[in-house]
């Protein structure tokens, strides 16, 4: 199929109210807890993306066990095409996206969230976003098959967020926004975001209904904080099951953001028990990171 047969849309984004706003002001601290013992009793706001924080080594998270990238291809011409009609995207549109085992059909949604009756490309849109998706079915999947997805201790069933890793399932999503945050990262899950002491594959259970700061990383020249979205359907929106690298450039918030995945995807049925394990050994999130830094490798180093 060619790629002008990708399904392309607009799409609405609900702004929040700057008193919700005001919340991201905060000193991003060292962490100290885990999915299931966070590090404060309170909760915070991802804030300003340069502050202290987690300590990292050569752009990795401390403790975080070496992984690589997914396979990666070119970013479809049409989509990058659409990105970059944005000034305030254009820094951050990804000339690289994981491969997908449907390369040609995927779906591109762009809109301007404080207007959403203009387009990405008008200079009045001061809230731009950009969104790139691609679906295929896992083996063997019927709509009565049973999903369940590993969490390095148990299997849990996904309850809003897909767990399905590359290449049956890809979604790169970008945002800028100048002066404040961008809107995915002001909603209520994310105003309580705790850190975390170990990133492990618990994180992407949907029993976790805040987003969680994993901590500080430095890549290509910027300093910023990777956060990850709930996986459940208590927040998140179109940036659930996300892992987010937020830093701020030029006076500019950007967001740059891949979908995470499950190390393991099970799908059982009437006579049907089938085993998908995602690319790379070991611990998916791992895998994630590595996979958001050559994400934002495509962007920032040239």
């Amino acid at each position: 199929m060619s790629e002008t047969s990708s399904t392309s849309k607009r799409f609405r984004l609900y702004v929040w109210p700057p008193s919700l706003a005001g919340l991201l002001i905060f000193a991003l601290a060292s962490c100290g807890g885990t999915h299931a013992k966070h590090d404060a009793p309170h909760h915070q706001a991802v804030g300003n993306p340069s502050s202290a924080g987690r300590a990292t080594t050569g752009g990795v998270l401390a403790g975080v066990p070496p992984a690589s990238a997914v396979p990666m291809t070119a970013t479809p011409r049409a989509a990058l095409a659409r990105c970059l009609q944005s000034k305030l995207l254009r820094p951050i549109c990804p000339q690289r996206v994981p491969l997908s085992l449907r390369p040609t059909r995927y779906d591109l949604a762009d809109g301007c969230a404080n207007a959403p009756h203009i387009t990405i490309a008008s200079g009045h849109c001061s809230l731009p976003v950009w969104s790139f998706e691609t679906f295929a079915p896992l083996p063997g999947q019927t709509p009565r098959a049973q999903v369940s997805a590993w969490d390095g201790s148990g299997w849990f069933s996904p309850s809003y967020a897909s767990m399905a890793p590359p290449p049956y399932h890809v979604h790169v999503d970008i945002e800028a926004a100048g002066g404040s945050p961008p809107p995915s990262i002001l909603g209520p899950s994310f105003a309580g975001a705790e850190g975390v002491n170990r990133v492990t594959d618990a994180l992407l259970n949907p029993s976790r209904g805040r987003a969680v700061r994993l901590g500080q990383v430095r890549w290509y020249g910027r300093q910023g904080a990777l956060v990850l979205a709930p996986t459940g359907p208590s927040g998140g929106g179109e940036e659930a099951g996300h892992l987010i690298f937020y830093f701020i450039a030029d006076g500019v918030n950007y967001d740059i953001s891949v979908h995470a995945w499950a190390s393991k995807i099970r799908i059982t049925g009437p006579h049907l028990n089938r085993l998908v394990k995602a690319p790379g050994p070991g611990p998916a999130l791992a895998h994630v990171i590595a996979t958001l830094k050559a994400i934002v490798s495509s962007t920032l180093s040239g």
